[in-house]
């Protein structure tokens, strides 16, 4: 199993991850481009976007519904920009 598909299947049971490596793999697909926005739509881009700048990299700045939706929207683009 590739290092990147082990990450996804810890990203998608989220509380698994710790909240850096989420945050940082959330970053990194946001930041990759091209590849991982094709999996989001503008709106969840900006979302994305929005809940990382908000958490400025601390978990307790996000309510619990944002962290979960960061977390999802963060799989979904890293997913994206791992096929990218």
């Amino acid at each position: 199993m590739p290092a990147s598909e082990a990450i996804a299947k810890l990203f998608a049971r989220g509380r698994a991850l710790p909240w850096a490596r989420i945050y940082f793999l959330s970053e990194w697909a946001y930041r990759k481009g091209r590849a991982a926005h094709g999996g989001l739509g503008d709106a969840e881009r900006a979302e994305l976007g929005r809940l990382l700048r908000k958490s400025k990299g601390r978990r307790r700045n996000l309510t619990g519904a944002e962290f979960e939706r960061l977390r999802r929207l963060g799989l979904k683009a890293f997913q994206a920009a791992r096929k990218g």
